[in-house]
């Protein structure tokens, strides 16, 4: 077999690996969870203009994303399959868009390599049928670099392209809210060139297509996103993401370079960050030493953009809401990947070998895994389906407020939406006197006490206080599911 014929047989194995175990993940259906039920309720609730306004539950996505959803579900149904098959066919794309990018700007090695760090990522294996705008958000990334990277290593793009180019990244924002960090990447990028080179003609050509692209996000921002930077508790709530800025000491300095470490694990999926950040970096210095400084800066600068906006307290800096960078960093990890296995072979093929098996071990067993352990967060679904199995006329259900929305969607399927059969908690917000008043709103029949998505104060959890307050009375059932109980009480 020769090598060209290996090299393939690898692509497409790695291509498979990724793709299936998204559908595996995918077509395991496990239950919503809370963010994606406040999520799922506007979109159901809402009628086309309303997911223009500003969301319930303090909830933000982008108005392409949250149109989408809405057709997925007017034209199949309500269903968990319909309201994550968008994510599913981003995340599904985005792994062939990487591939090509890979191997028709880079080389066939790294081309694998690319497909593999991508495909084999468990945070964006997830979130690929996460009901979340986070899959689309690595698409709609890897989809601008493919259109873009011809005009990166061009001396002199067409008008026509330029139009092309302007009209694409006008649109993306729409779709992908933290585009505009790879937009603002590409755009100096592509005006670094003809500053260089001192060509007015492509600058001032470059300079309307950012014209094009700052006039619809400003458009964009009156429209819908001031809404999100006028929300109080979304400011609270990402307060811990948020970056200080500037380092005053060489500790503040390691502590950046910990958020980089950070993103490398959380948003990446590469525990071994050590070996994933000497990748990304041998990646981004080889670029430059190719003369291909354009590319590099287009590649590198999506997560200082990134991080420059959680210093001004505009945008979190937090694993999910980075998976718009895996593509770039991933491309300069397989590019750097491959001039260190290149560098290495010169010596010892065993030790080129081995350093390849070391920064794909973590991925590639992380992937392996979903098959028989699929990923789960909070599995409300088949605690509400053991009520509904067990339960007796006269029942009442006590939802914690955690389990509220979950709860309002999937209990319609099981006939259990009439309001006189439930009650839902209040936030105690750390006064668990409240929780005690609302065991006695309750009192008088057989309570079933559903609980997910716990909150704790002071290290006493709500849910373990609420049975403490009802140890004296029977307890006649429970059963549990990851991150989700439910307990059969007779309050009699």
């Amino acid at each position: 077999m020769n090598l060209a014929n290996l090299n393939r047989k690898l692509i497409l194995a790695s291509l498979g690996l990724g793709l299936a175990a998204r559908l595996s993940q995918y077509l395991f259906n496990r239950s919503l969870w809370l963010d994606e039920a406040f999520l799922a309720m506007n979109i159901l609730k809402r009628d086309w203009p309303g997911l223009l306004l500003p969301l319930d539950d303090n909830q933000i996505a982008p108005p392409g994303f949250l149109l989408a959803e809405k057709l997925a579900v007017a034209v199949l149904g309500q269903g968990e399959y319909a309201l994550r098959l968008a994510p599913l066919l981003a995340g599904l794309a985005a792994v062939f868009i990487l591939y090509r990018i890979a191997k028709t700007q880079l080389n066939a090695q790294s081309a694998l390599l690319g497909a593999s760090l991508l495909g084999w990522s468990q945070p964006v294996i997830y979130f690929a049928s996460e009901l979340k705008p986070y899959s689309t958000d690595v698409m709609l990334t890897a989809a601008a670099y493919a259109l873009v990277w011809p005009a990166l290593r061009a001396k002199a793009v067409s008008r026509e392209r330029m139009v092309v180019l302007a009209l694409a990244g006008a649109l993306v924002v729409w779709f992908s809210y933290p585009a505009v960090f790879v937009l603002a990447a590409i755009g100096a990028a592509l005006l670094a060139g003809p500053l260089v080179r001192r060509e007015a003609g492509q600058l001032g050509g470059w300079l309307a297509v950012l014209l094009a692209w700052g006039a619809s996000l400003a458009v964009l921002y009156w429209a819908v996103l001031r809404y999100g930077f006028a929300n109080e508790f979304l400011r609270a709530y990402w307060t811990g993401a948020f970056v200080s800025f500037p380092p005053r000491s060489l500790s503040d300095l390691y502590w950046f370079a910990q958020l980089f470490f950070d993103f490398m694990v959380q948003s990446v999926g590469m525990p071994f960050y050590g070996v994933a950040t000497f990748a990304w970096l041998v990646g981004l210095v080889t670029l430059f030493k190719e003369q291909r400084w354009q590319p590099a800066l287009a590649l590198a600068l999506p997560l200082a953009f990134a991080m420059t906006a959680a210093a001004l307290r505009l945008y979190p800096f937090y694993g999910r809401t980075l998976l718009f960078a895996v593509p770039p960093t991933v491309l300069l990890m397989a590019k750097g990947a491959q001039a260190i296995y290149v560098a290495l072979a010169k010596n010892s093929k065993t030790t080129a070998a081995i350093f390849i098996g070391v920064l794909l071990f973590h991925p590639f067993y992380r992937t392996v895994i979903v098959f028989p352990q699929p990923l789960v967060t909070e599995e409300t679904r088949p605690v509400i389906e053991h009520i509904h199995a067990h339960w007796q006329p006269g029942d009442r259900i006590y939802v914690y407020h955690g389990a509220a929305r979950p709860f309002e969607y999937y209990a319609p399927r099981y006939g259990l939406q009439d309001t006189s059969l439930y009650y839902v908690s209040t936030a105690s917000n750390g006064d668990f006197s409240i929780l005690a008043q609302d065991i006695e709103k309750v009192r008088g029949t057989r309570v079933w006490f559903l609980f997910s998505h716990i909150y704790s104060f002071n290290g006493i959890s709500e849910e373990s206080f609420t049975l403490d307050q009802l140890k004296t009375f029977p307890r006649l059932d429970a059963f549990a599911a990851p991150g989700a109980t439910v307990y059969l009480y007779d309050l009699r």
